[in-house]
């Protein structure tokens, strides 16, 4: 395979770049809407979900706390060390998750939204928007749904690997609403916040050519 040349990897990157500019620019503009004004009929309309699958919203709830998170990574660095190929992938959507935790509490202080009045199980005090769990489901199990999608393993394994990272991340959304944890435009915010890490990840790995996937840096 001819290596592709630095400059058509830089025009490459562009793409991402730019999702990613327009998504944060969404992100800012909700958050300086909804931390400013009450709850509208869409966020107030999430009450109905409220106390309905406390017990799975919790379970749910803990697959982005650190305490899973941190035995996961594990895992996956094992895996990194036994299987070269997926280093960068491991490496990069590690370093994607810690910087959009990071990114999501910097900003949580910033807007400084007021959380639902009606929750359940755990009374969360940090504030609401963006939802950092809506973020970090986006910047990790979401990267991994798409490099799991086009890594070079077998098309069932990468089909119900890639549908099960899906499904788990709409669970992770409905369970901070049936957890009254969070409105729909905090996880609105929140994944518009997770497509800005993936892409600027994206971005930054084509500019250092680093391979993600089979083809990520051209044929």
């Amino acid at each position: 395979m001819q290596p592709v040349p630095k400059r058509a990897l830089n025009r490459a990157a562009a793409r991402p770049l730019v999702i990613a500019i327009l998504a944060y620019a969404l992100f800012l503009v909700l958050g300086l809407y909804v931390s400013h004004r009450p709850p509208g009929d869409l966020d107030r309309s999430a009450r109905e979900l409220v106390g309905h699958g406390d017990l799975a919203a919790w379970i749910l709830t803990w697959t982005l706390y650190a305490y899973w998170l941190m035995p996961l990574c594990a895992v996956l660095i094992a895996i990194a060390i036994a299987l070269p190929r997926w280093r960068a992938r491991v490496a990069v959507t590690i370093a994607t998750l810690v910087v959009t935790w990071g990114a999501s509490d910097l900003f949580q202080r910033a807007f400084m939204r007021p959380r639902p009045l009606w929750w359940v199980v755990k009374h969360e005090t940090a504030s609401a928007y963006p939802s950092s769990h809506a973020a970090l489901a986006v910047a990790f199990y979401g990267f991994w749904f798409l490099l799991l999608l086009r890594s070079e393993l077998p098309r069932a394994v990468r089909a119900w690997g890639a549908a099960a990272l899906g499904l788990l991340v709409a669970a992770v959304y409905w369970a901070r609403l049936a957890l009254g944890a969070h409105y729909p435009t905090d996880l609105g915010g929140g994944f518009l916040l997770g497509i800005v890490a993936v892409n600027v990840a994206l971005a930054i790995c084509l500019v250092l050519q680093v391979e993600l996937f089979p083809g990520f840096l051209g044929d």
